[in-house]
Parts: C-alpha cells; structure tokens; sequence
C-alpha cells in the first residue's frame, strides 16, 4: 500500500478490531485498508432534507404559507425521522442542474420543488395538504372528579377490605385510604410517620431509570402532610412487621440500605412506580377490577387517530379518592384544598378540615362494606 502524497511504501501500524492501520513515516499520514461505508441512500436525499429544512422548517413557506416541522419534512421525502433530522443539522449546498434533475426523477419530485420555490404552481397538491393539514382529535367528555380515571364503587371497596398477603397489595389499599400520588407513596419513611399524632409527611422522592436518585431537594416534591385514619396505621404496621420478618429472614440478601422506606419488595428493593402502574394484573385480578378507561391517540408518524383502552394503574387511586369523598360528603371546595398543589395541609386547621374528611371516607367505607356484606 503506497502513501497518497509522497507514494512511498507504507509501514504496518498494527491492526484495531481486525482492521489493518499504516503509517507513512514521510508524510506523518495514517491508512487503513477498511473500505467506506457504502450510503443506503442517494447523498441527493440529504441535499433535499437540508434545503427543505432551510426553506421550511420553524419560518413561514411561501408555497404553502405555514411553518414546517422536521417531521412533516420526513413525510414528503418519505424518511424516517431520525434520519431527516440528523441530515438537516448540516449546511445546505447550493442547488445545481444535477440535484434538480434528480428531485424531478422522484415520484413527488414537483411537490419538493414547489415547495422549494423553484417550480410554481398555483394551489399545494392534495399530498402537500394532507402533510401540512393537522387533524383535529377528537375531545372525550369528561366528568369532574373523576378524569375518567377512577374505578368503580364495589372494586375500591374490594380493593380497601383485601386481605393483604403481600406487600404490593398492602400498599395498593394504604393508596386507596390516603389517595396519595405515586411519587409520594414511592419516597416514604417510617420516619416520616407520626404515630402518636397520626401524620404522615411527604418530602421525598425517588428517581429510576438510568440515573438513579433519592432527593429531599427535587422540584416535584409535594412537600405535604396527610392525616392516617386507623385503618391506615393498621396496614403501615403490617409493613413495618413484614420488613423486620424479611430483614432475619434472609439476612446479608436483604437490601438494608432501603429499609426504611414503605414501598419495598421483600428482598428490600423498592417497588418503582412503572411496577405500581404498570404491572397491575395481579391486584386487578384479586379484586376483580374490571374498568377499562377509552382513549384516542394520535400517532406522531401517519396523524392517524387510534382508539385504546387503559387498565386500572395506582395513580387512578387519587381520583377515585376524590369521588368517594364527595359520595361520604366531603365538599368540593375542600377536595380541591387538599388534593390541590398549595401546600394547604400545613395550616393547623385546615389540617384538622383534612382530618375530618378522611373520617367521613373511613365511615362511609365503613356503612358500605357492611351494607355489601348484607346482601
């Protein structure tokens, strides 16, 4: 292999993941044998992608007198997104007889060109208006309190009087008592728990995914207090008791560092939220929880709208909460303060407001238990 500049012979560099390097001792360059990569793509497709992005994209097209969007682009020229995208981050070259040549040998060549300025036409073609046209998706009527997301009557009764065997469903009915957030019941202590004055605190949370994260300093802390009914200390001793069984039980296994907090599995790691609002069919199943939640979606891709169904989650808790308040005789006005985002449990008497309503719940959860019970 010779140099390309000085064409002497070429010293072996040595070899990298099989490929071959050399060095010209003359010129100082470096060779290897490893041939390019051959593009899936005419390299005119990313000219194309970089023009359309200058003339369209976030500014105002004078063809069709609206702003593009990188996916729109996609559309037109068939791509996917990502590739698009990554194409138009580049300079667009200048626009040659050749590049034109080509856009004309496309099958929606006149399209791009007009688009671009360099054809004219008098009206946007009925493929340019199905891009440009956003579909309107159709509104779900939805009713207050429950944001469709709530579960029927006898299933949060089923829910509540579960006889708990482990600790997912335990703290699937404390969520069901308190109808506090995910976030919430994720980042929770026993530390946190005022017994003899019957307080929880919520000031924590924990992050999952790639970074994981405890933080007492994060923005999306709610930062509140809610009152604990008995019935609720009732299952927060059922956890503590369970943690110390499964801290002897299985010793250097267990996750000591966790302890502390209520939402853990037996091996003391934690119960993350996507296992509280994803992996439901086991609590769906016990108490027999059939409510299925209609939604449309709109797909980013072909702007078509699909019909789906969501199956009962932990966060639905919050809002059936809400109903079965309102159904105890708690007044709006006082949901709305206490499920709100002011930090409204921190007064002493509104807080003693909180009390109470959490009462009429423990009460009418009470009535109706037994009147399900009679029949």
């Amino acid at each position: 292999m010779k140099c390309e500049k000085c064409q002497r012979e070429l010293a072996k560099n040595g070899i990298k993941k099989g490929v071959q390097y050399y060095y010209c001792t003359h010129c100082g360059k470096s060779y290897s044998n490893k041939k390019p990569k051959k593009l899936k793509h005419n390299i005119f497709e990313e000219y194309i992608a970089q023009l359309m992005n200058e003339n369209c994209v976030e500014k105002k097209n004078e063809f069709t007198q609206t702003v593009w969007n990188i996916n729109q682009v996609a559309r037109l020229l068939g791509h996917q997104y990502r590739d698009v995208q990554k194409w138009s981050r580049k300079k667009a070259p200048p626009i040659d007889a050749q590049l034109i040549e080509y856009i004309e040998s496309k099958n929606n060549g006149f399209d791009i060109l007009c688009v671009l300025g360099i054809r004219t036409a008098e009206n946007p073609s009925e493929f340019i208006n199905e891009i440009i046209t956003r579909k309107k998706r159709p509104k779900l009527q939805k009713k207050k309190w429950e944001k469709l997301f709530s579960i029927s009557d006898l299933e949060y009764l089923r829910l509540v009087n579960m006889p708990i065997t482990n600790r997912k469903e335990a703290i699937f009915v404390l969520g069901a008592l308190l109808g506090c957030r995910t976030s919430e019941i994720v980042g929770v202590k026993y530390s946190d728990i005022d017994f003899d004055k019957k307080i929880i605190h919520f000031h924590r949370t924990v992050t999952f995914g790639k970074y994981f994260e405890i933080s007492e300093r994060n923005k999306l802390i709610s930062n509140r207090k809610y009152p604990l009914t008995d019935r609720m200390i009732k299952v927060i001793k059922w956890l503590k008791e369970d943690n110390e069984c499964n801290k002897n039980k299985l010793d250097k296994k267990f996750y000591k560092e966790y302890s502390d907090f209520l939402c853990i599995q037996e091996n003391g790691y934690f119960i993350n939220s996507n296992t509280l609002n994803k992996d439901t069919k086991d609590i769906r199943e016990k108490c027999k929880i059939e409510t299925e939640i209609p939604y449309i979606r709109q797909s980013k891709t072909d702007g078509n709208v699909y019909e789906n169904v969501r199956k009962f989650q932990f966060k639905w808790l919050r809002y059936t909460v809400k109903l079965m308040m309102i159904k105890a005789g708690v007044s709006e006005n006082d949901i709305q303060n206490i499920f709100g985002y002011n930090n409204w449990s921190h007064n002493a008497n509104d807080f003693e407001i909180m009390r109470k309503a959490y009462d009429l719940l423990d009460k009418y959860i009470e009535e109706k238990s037994n009147q399900v019970k009679n029949k």
